[in-house]
């Protein structure tokens, strides 16, 4: 076990002083409201006599586990406090994770690049896809939106009732589904964005590895974790 990777693991996951007091309780530290040695070799053990990987960090299967665990304590308050904390987790890797595809795809972070066509022009009617193809850097593409999506790819997605118009929300609608459909979703939630990059190189080319990226997988994490603490702030 690698302490200081596991603290450097724990502390990205924005665990509340009272959510780390009950991990602290459940499998037998201190209780500091803080994470340092003691409490990753006693996750550890825990993680041990659970059968589990012993790496001391607080990953899904483990949060999962100390979940069921507390449910058979009849400690239902500091399970539902676990369980909130790992769906807010979830669902805020998913937000960082659409961000960074956005920054990939414009290098912005702002809210324009939801009305940007491929090649830079702008459009303002979103109750619709534009397709409308541009022929620039020698190349031609009817590409759309924050995640530059194609309007056949629109199309297919309105026909199977994942989406409606082409506004901001529904855009990041189609991006999930994406997400979904390449098996990229898994490791979204838990933050694996690795795992994510490699299953979705052929939807967004700007991702690192891809045809046209220029950006390294240190930099990707760098970016999502930006915006992972962006989006915990309370």
């Amino acid at each position: 076990m690698n302490i200081s990777s596991a603290l450097e693991y724990n502390s990205k996951q924005c665990f509340s002083a009272e959510v780390i007091q009950i991990i602290q309780s459940e499998v037998g530290a201190s209780l500091t409201k803080v994470f340092d040695e003691e409490t990753i070799e006693k996750i550890s053990a825990w993680q041990t006599s659970h059968q589990l990987e012993s790496d001391g960090k607080l990953g899904r299967k483990t949060l999962e586990a100390m979940i069921s665990d507390l449910k058979e304590q009849k400690k239902l308050g500091e399970a539902v406090a676990l369980e909130q904390h790992l769906n807010r987790m979830q669902e805020i890797n998913i937000k960082a994770f659409l961000k960074f595809i956005r920054y990939a795809e414009h290098k912005r972070e702002d809210d324009g690049v939801y009305f940007i066509l491929y090649g830079g022009e702008t459009f303002s009617d979103t109750t619709k896809h534009p397709n409308k193809t541009v022929k620039k850097w020698g190349k031609e593409s009817s590409a759309a939106g924050a995640y530059q999506i194609l309007s056949s790819s629109w199309e297919e997605a309105k026909r199977k009732g994942k989406v409606v118009n082409f506004t901001a929300s529904e855009q990041d609608k189609y991006a999930i589904w994406k997400l979904a459909t390449r098996g990229a979703m898994k490791y979204v939630k838990i933050g694996n964005i690795e795992k994510a990059i490699a299953t979705l190189r052929q939807e967004w080319a700007s991702l690192p590895g891809a045809s046209q990226s220029k950006m390294t997988m240190s930099e990707a994490k760098q970016h999502f974790q930006k915006y992972v603490k962006e989006y915990s702030r309370p």
